[in-house]
């Protein structure tokens, strides 16, 4: 039987993190928003000032509910090999690197956060000497103080 973590792998994760962000803002083209206006239609949504009982303004229904899109079927690329990535919290692609992915574990563990492939491979794992910090929120890759280089940031 396979454990969650391997069981969701890198495609998990993702997923997560997509489900965390929302269903996305837009709906299709040619969808009414909840003022009945249609998605492309060049009205604003500011209010006019037109008198309150204007036989123009409707209320909305809102009685059909708001759907996801639909992305297709998961495909399953890999799965986390690093055994000691128990809670991955924040996940961030190398810019020098193509296809690694940077990760950590969320509260409770030690300073360290680990490389992984893009497949879910066991990439490294790196300790953060300096650091007291045992519950860190995210990770990011950015610029940094040398010109041309990019530094992982844990917070």
């Amino acid at each position: 039987m396979h454990s969650p973590r391997q069981r969701f792998g890198l495609p998990g994760l993702a997923f997560c993190l997509f489900a965390l962000l929302g269903c996305g803002g837009h709906g299709q083209a040619g969808q009414r928003d909840a003022a009945g206006l249609d998605d492309a239609s060049s009205e604003g949504d500011a209010a006019t000032d037109g008198p309150a009982d204007d036989a123009s303004h409707q209320d909305a229904d809102v009685s059909a509910p708001w759907q996801c899109p639909t992305w297709g079927t998961r495909t399953t690329v890999g799965s986390i090999a690093n055994l000691d990535i128990l809670e991955a919290s924040g996940l961030a692609a190398s810019k020098k690197n193509s296809g690694i992915y940077w990760t950590h574990n969320d509260s409770g563990d030690t300073e360290r956060f680990f490389a992984l492939g893009a497949d879910g491979s066991n990439r490294g794992t790196f300790v953060v000497s300096t650091s007291q910090q045992n519950d860190w929120e995210d990770i990011a890759v950015g610029p940094g103080p040398a010109v041309g280089e990019t530094y992982v940031y844990l917070a």
